[in-house]
């Protein structure tokens, strides 16, 4: 009986072993938000991952769903955790949307759709172990305002073509005033996240540049997950006149065209200026932002 109890016990120890694996593995892959599917388990393990992910729990029954929204409303997940049911064949997602996907069993999931959904970058996350999924030669990054630095604004992405649909929409849904400068500059793109200058104030026309809080913001580039916003320091109308001798009058969307060359994404890291008239040169993490060091510039970064 001993015996027994020691072995039900060890089982239970391995089970939850097993069950905190993919958490380590997305942490240790530097995936900061998301999307994640789980397939055949109800496990809310998951949850350890934080509040910028949402987790998909994909079940082969009613029943089985049933009783798995019922473990996440009682452990106050409803929101981040989802349960719904699978065929067992078409997972629910579009192409290439997931951050990582979590099976159950080996197997359980067409290796052609493993691929469909899975993001570049993203996780394959089994029994066995984890995987990355490729980035695909046919895509490119953005790391500049205007491409890369020789500032030729042309992509050698292949896959370009006629929209066909909206992968994703994130907040705000209305930016200021368009007799007003723009409230969205600068987006650049690195390793499977979009990061972007954004004016978060009221939409309505305020010249007085107290309602202007800017912020430098970074999405997951697949699914526009939200992972981290810096604020910004000295950002709108109000500075941006007569910045290094380039008037900026109240004309119809008009910002100073150095407002967009202040930020570039590279591999892992992003250069940016967090304050518009000061430096130094801000070197942030692109997975979190978290500050890496400064470049003092001595003076003001354009």
């Amino acid at each position: 009986m001993k015996q027994m109890l020691m072995g039900m016990l060890a089982l239970a120890l391995a089970t939850r072993a097993m069950a905190a694996e993919p958490a380590r593995f997305i942490h240790d892959a530097k995936i900061t938000g998301g999307l994640v599917a789980q397939v055949g388990s109800d496990d809310l393990a998951l949850k350890d991952l934080g509040e910028r992910f949402h987790v998909r729990l994909l079940l082969p029954d009613a029943g089985a769903v049933e009783k798995a929204q019922a473990g996440i409303d009682k452990a106050g997940l409803a929101g981040r955790f989802t349960s719904a049911h699978w065929d067992g064949k078409r997972l629910p997602f579009a192409e290439r949307v997931l951050n990582a996907l979590v099976l159950a069993q080996d197997g359980i999931v067409a290796e052609e759709e493993v691929r469909r959904v899975l993001a570049p970058r993203g996780l394959l996350i089994t029994p066995s172990g984890a995987t990355a999924a490729a980035v695909p030669d046919t895509i490119d990054e953005w790391t500049h305002y205007l491409y890369d630095g020789g500032g030729n604004a042309v992509s050698k992405d292949k896959e370009v073509a006629s929209p066909k649909s909206l992968r994703w929409w994130a907040e705000p849904l209305h930016l200021r005033s368009h007799n007003y400068g723009a409230s969205f500059t600068g987006l650049v793109t690195a390793e499977g996240r979009v990061f972007h200058f954004l004016d978060e104030g009221t939409y309505l026309f305020d010249k007085g540049g107290a309602s202007e809080p800017w912020s430098l913001v970074a999405r997951d580039a697949f699914n526009g997950a939200f992972l981290w916003k810096v604020p910004l320091e000295g950002y709108g109308q109000s500075f941006f006149e007569e910045v290094g001798g380039q008037a900026v009058p109240d004309y119809i969307w008009r910002s100073p065209l150095s407002a967009n060359r202040r930020l570039v994404a590279q591999g892992r890291r992003v250069y940016v200026a967090l304050s518009y008239r000061e430096g130094p040169l801000s070197v942030l993490e692109g997975a979190t932002g978290s500050a890496l060091h400064a470049v003092d510039v001595g003076g003001a970064v354009d």
